[in-house]
């Protein structure tokens, strides 16, 4: 591809992005900013009620923010998400995230984004948050809505600097307690 190719091809991707950016913001992928592993179920054979790797096929154990422990095991994992990443439904409901704070093995309805370079598992956890309905958008499938890995991997996403990340994370943070208050107060 010639030079003049590739510019056209990266100023039409860029008239694509949903809305503009500040200037010291970046627009890139998922797969730039995530180690992204998609789940794969152990055998039914390998599960197993009482020791192994904690296992996870969906949401079921899916709480507000963290995930919960499911008591269901596996001795031989298949795909495990490390600690401090998130964990997101890629099978009906798709787009749901929750934050995980061990490593657990997980399965085909789920997929783990670990994010790389520094940048904080909780300020993800609501940026990806926005993404639900972006990913909802483009599932398919008539029995249960999924999407593949391609669509989580070349999925626009704009990153802010790590400073502001957490400018962003504290004041979502600040918002949050505020509620947990009016909430207690009623």
């Amino acid at each position: 591809m010639n030079n003049s190719n590739a510019f056209s091809l990266a100023i039409s991707h860029y008239q694509n992005l949903p809305f503009e950016i500040p200037e010291n913001w970046i627009w890139t992928k998922f797969e730039d900013v995530f180690e992204i592993t998609m789940g794969q179920s152990p055998s039914g054979t390998d599960i197993n009620h009482t020791d192994g790797l904690e296992f996870h096929q969906g949401k079921l154990f899916f709480g507000s923010l963290t995930l919960r422990h499911s008591q269901i095991f596996t001795d031989k994992p298949t795909k495990i998400a490390p600690a401090n990443s998130l964990i997101m439904c890629v099978r009906a409901p798709v787009g749901d995230v929750n934050i995980i704070d061990r490593e657990i093995c997980i399965g085909r309805g789920l997929c783990a984004l670990n994010p790389l370079g520094g940048i904080s598992t909780n300020f993800m956890f609501f940026w990806v948050n926005y993404f639900k309905d972006i990913f909802e958008a483009q599932a398919t499938g008539s029995t249960f809505t999924a999407i593949s890995g391609e669509i989580i991997r070349n999925q626009s996403i704009p990153l802010p600097p790590l400073k502001e990340q957490q400018r962003i994370l504290n004041h979502i943070q600040q918002i949050y307690g505020m509620l947990d208050g009016i909430v207690g107060e009623l």
